[in-house]
């Protein structure tokens, strides 16, 4: 690990990427985030 921290993103920017990039979500998150994401 390099350094812990806050992002500051345009929310729909991101959701975007995502929507276009569906291996984005595993790149940038782990498992456990993306289950409490989707909750």
């Amino acid at each position: 690990m390099i350094g812990v921290g806050t992002d500051l993103v345009d929310l729909d920017r991101f959701r975007t990427a995502l929507e276009r990039t569906p291996g984005l979500k595993a790149r940038c998150f782990t498992e456990a985030e993306q289950e409490y994401a989707e909750r």
